[in-house]
């Protein structure tokens, strides 16, 4: 079977110079808006602001992403809302929760190059900072038991979690157990 790759643009680059090398490299000049460096999959789409990048679809990161990170939450980009208070008893769900502590397997020993297997399958590429560490989270299938909406799968079958949703469901988790602790104290006095 032969494996076969297609590049819109594709760029290499390292020690020329004994300043700063860049394998590709954007900017954006003028007044009006845009990207110094755009990718997407789903055809052009305008762009509001000025981005030094701009991605339109899912973005896949292996080894370390560091990023000032805001996450869009505006209500106009929301339907159906519905608070947890109503819905579910999150301490419940909680306390079922497996918090773990881990090392990553490294999936590639020859960090740093590209390759396909044979079968076209391609294995993730860990930063080797990250491999030498202990790292704390959840294990994504046990988690999936529980808060299915937080696991998400890739077209490889990895499983991830977004954590960022975790944090509404802590803060239910502890509204429901100050309220717990204050109809305690109401019977104590």
């Amino acid at each position: 079977m032969s494996n076969s790759r297609s590049y819109g643009i594709w760029g290499g680059a390292g020690n020329y110079t004994s300043g700063w090398n860049y394998g590709a490299y954007g900017r954006l000049y003028g007044d009006n808006n845009g990207a110094g460096i755009y990718g997407t999959v789903y055809g052009d789409t305008p762009i509001p602001e000025k981005y030094a990048g701009y991605f339109y679809g899912n973005v896949k990161v292996t080894g370390s992403l560091w990023a000032s990170s805001i996450t869009e939450s505006d209500r106009r980009l929301k339907k159906n809302i519905e608070s947890l208070r109503n819905k579910e008893k999150s301490m419940e769900k909680i306390m079922k929760l497996n918090p773990v502590k881990y090392e990553l397997k490294n999936y590639r020993p020859d960090f740093g190059t590209t390759a396909i297997s044979d079968t076209g399958t391609t294995s993730q590429i860990i930063e080797p900072a990250l491999l030498n560490r202990e790292h704390i989270g959840f294990v994504a299938q046990e988690l999936k038991i529980v808060y299915p909406e937080l696991v998400y799968t890739d077209g490889e079958g990895v499983m991830g979690i977004n954590y960022t949703q975790l944090i509404p469901i802590l803060v239910q988790a502890i509204q429901e157990q100050q309220k717990e602790i204050e109809e305690l104290k109401k019977k104590l006095k």
